[in-house]
Order: structure tokens, then sequence, then C-alpha cells
């Protein structure tokens, strides 16, 4: 078989006014036409070439501002990544007709012509005076009304639908977002377990760009000035991912963004789910105690710790919330053998 050069015809064709002098000479400067009709079919034609370039910027594969890599993905992950991006969205919130806040959202169930959104309560905050969220002072426009973005298969021009809140939480950062929409057949799979140091893939949108990061989970504690439930990670996301996914290499979901250093772990989130069903709210028990994992601390400590008590695992209550004359510091660990410890004891 013999190639052939083949020269795609281009439908989009651009029009000239062409005009000529009485001996068939082409004018260089095109003078206004005489006749109305000429001109009118001139414009229209222009006008038609100038939407049809708009069409073509829409193309995937002409749109220079994602054709560049500008992280590098590992190869095994990239279908991992592609199955995954289809539970992702955009998410903005208006107050009075301005924007508050834009993030990105997780599809994790489906029901008959609706699909539920996870995302992050950021969305609705309106005021958040102090860096440490212990202070309070943060408010939340729960009135807001959201804009979904929708990814749309086959189709160029990309929409938006009005989401609904369902439930918001202040103190996990969460909120729950109802959206009329035809959900995909499948959810996203949740996964209750994750390891430090273990290498995530951080998934979010810029209204229908997908934003991508990469890197691993922190072994790190709770800081002081933020919630104890969050887990650390070190990587790099836009402010417009925070409500996005944190994913593992096997496409497991396991947290949602909070904000560009940490996340809530899928097993906080799916406890707080099960307790909103069946209670109607996130009951909070109070231990009146301030704790740290073992798990949290350098290997060196670690190591002390268990070198001196033989204990691997446990909690270290750092400050006890009762007033009595005699205060506490207890360190309650179980150790290697499953036994409970209580060591550290100090009094005033």
């Amino acid at each position: 078989m013999e190639a052939t050069a083949f020269v795609p015809n281009s439908p989009i064709r651009r029009p000239y006014m062409m005009k000529y002098d009485s001996n068939g000479q082409q004018l260089s400067e095109t003078p206004f036409s005489e006749d109305l009709q000429l001109d009118q079919a001139y414009e229209d034609a222009r006008q038609q070439y100038f939407k049809k370039l708009a069409l073509l910027s829409k193309l995937p594969t002409l749109d220079n501002n994602t054709l560049l890599e500008s992280i590098p993905i590992q190869e095994s992950a990239v279908d991992t990544i592609l199955k995954a991006s289809k539970f992702i969205l955009g998410l903005s919130a208006y107050t009075g007709g301005v924007l508050l806040k834009q993030s990105s959202g997780i599809l994790m169930e489906r029901n008959e012509g609706k699909g539920t959104i996870l995302t992050t309560a950021h969305l609705f905050c309106s005021r958040s005076p102090n860096l440490d969220v212990w202070l309070g002072g943060q408010e939340y426009a729960r009135d807001a009304q959201v804009r979904v973005q929708l990814l749309q298969m086959d189709v160029l021009d990309d929409i938006e639908a009005p989401g609904e809140l369902i439930y918001l939480d202040e103190q996990y950062g969460f909120a729950l977002i109802s959206v009329p929409m035809i959900p995909p057949e499948t959810v996203p799979r949740f996964c209750k377990e994750l390891m430090f140091s273990e290498d995530i893939v951080l998934l979010g949108r810029d209204k229908w760009d997908l934003q991508i990061g990469n890197g691993k989970v922190m072994n790190n504690g709770a800081r002081s000035y933020q919630r104890h439930h969050y887990i650390y990670f070190e990587a790099e996301i836009s402010a417009c991912a925070f409500g996005g996914a944190v994913i593992d290499l096997e496409g497991n979901f396991i947290g949602l963004i909070a904000n560009s250093v940490d996340f809530i772990p899928s097993s906080t989130i799916l406890r707080c789910l099960d307790l909103w069903r069946s209670f109607n709210c996130i009951p909070r028990i109070h231990l009146g105690m301030k704790l740290f994992g073992i798990k949290c601390l350098t290997l060196v400590s670690r190591e002390k710790i268990s070198r001196k008590y033989n204990i691997d695992y446990g909690l270290i209550v750092k400050e006890v919330l009762i007033i009595h004359p005699l205060v506490f510091l207890l360190l309650l660990v179980h150790g290697a053998e499953g036994r409970l410890a209580v060591l550290g004891e100090k009094s005033y």
C-alpha cells in the first residue's frame, strides 16, 4: 500500500472583502462598500468565523493550558487517576451574587436523578479571624448558593447545576451537597486504613480542569491550633482543590483534602456519616483530655518509650481538663501484650 499525503481541509475560512479598480487590479485598501447587502453578508461571515474559532479553542486536544504536565506522575498511577477523576467535581459558592469560595468535592453517593457530594466546610466559611481554630470566630454562610460544575461526556460546552446544602459540620470540617444529575454507575471506594509515609495522590478541580498533586502521608501528630482528627501530607495542591480527594495508588479514597497541609481521613468521615444517618446529628464525646498518639512520635521517641516501658502503641494524655485539686497527667497506652498501663502520675 502506497502512503499518500493527506492535508485536512479545515472548515474554518476567514472572509475577506476584495475590491478591484476599473482595470481589474486589486485595491491595496478596501474602501467601504456602497452595497449594504454585500456588507451585511461580509459581517455575517466574519461573525461566523470568530464563532468557529471560539469553538476550536474548547477542543481538549488543542488546549495549550493543559498540554504540559506540571508534576511528575508515575506511569502506573495514570489509569488510577483517570478512573478516580470521574468522581471529582468543581464547586462554587455565592452570596448576593458574589463569589464566596471555590473548592472541589467528591461524588460519594448516587440516587435516582441525584448525586451526593462530599466537600469541605471551608466552601461556606465567610469569616475565619483566627489561625487557631480553637479560638473560634468562624462564620458559615449556610444559605449560600452553590453551583456544581458537572462533567459532561461528548459535549464541548460545560454546564453548571444548582446544589443544595444537606449538612455542614463545623467541628469535623465537611459538608454534604445534593445536586440533580445523571450519576455514574459506580461510586468511589473509601478505605478506612492508611499508612504513614504511604504514597498518595491529591485530586481536585479548578472549575472543570483537574488539579493533581502527589506526595506522602506525614508521620506527624495534631498541631496545637488544628483539629485533632487531621492527618498531614507532604504535597502541593491549589486552594481550589480543597474538598477534593486523597487517594492511594490503588485508587482507594483515603481522605478529604482539608487545606494545603492536611486531610480528614475516610475512617473519620464514614464514622461521622453513620452517626448522622442514625441520629440526624454527630454527637461528640468530651473526654476532658488532650491526647497524642505514640504512633505520631519520631522513631527516636518511640524507641525510648518501648525500651523504657515495653510499650509500643497507645495515647499520651497531655492535658486533663478537669477542675480538681488533684490533676493527673497519665500515659494511657496498650503494651505489647495488650494490657493497659498507667504511667507518669503527677499531683499538684
